[in-house]
């Protein structure tokens, strides 16, 4: 019996001796495992941190793309402005000389008219 209960001891403090081992062991991994999530937790701020400096980044490349790209619309439509200006000008000024014509010739008319109605009155009377 001493040499079953000596087996038995040795038994109890092997065991004993194991769940130390994974004790220390499930420690060791807790805390391995506690390093990397600390890591891993750190590298994504950082990425996180570091995207989010790109988007701002982003916007205002963004803003400034718009502000020139609205610029050169505003400068555009001015020249354009300008340009149906000049040209409704020359527009005006040629409908002037139209009219201005079409007057002498109806001037010039009228006084064809009413030299031949003289003529006429004249021959008439004679």
């Amino acid at each position: 019996m001493t040499w079953n209960m000596e087996r038995r001891r040795q038994d109890l403090n092997l065991i004993v001796q194991q769940r130390y081992t994974q004790k220390v062991d499930f420690a060791q991994l807790k805390s391995e495992l506690q390093l990397h999530e600390k890591n891993d937790l750190t590298l994504m701020k950082s990425e996180n941190e570091r995207l989010q400096s790109d988007v701002e980044k982003l916007k205002q490349r963004l803003r400034e793309e718009s502000t020139r790209v609205l610029a050169g619309v505003r400068l555009d439509l001015n020249l354009e402005k300008g340009r149906i200006r000049d040209e409704s000008s020359q527009q005006e000024l040629k409908i002037k000389e139209v009219d201005t014509r079409i007057e002498s010739e109806i001037a010039g008319l009228r006084t064809q008219i009413e030299q031949v109605n003289i003529i006429l009155l004249v021959s008439v009377k004679a």
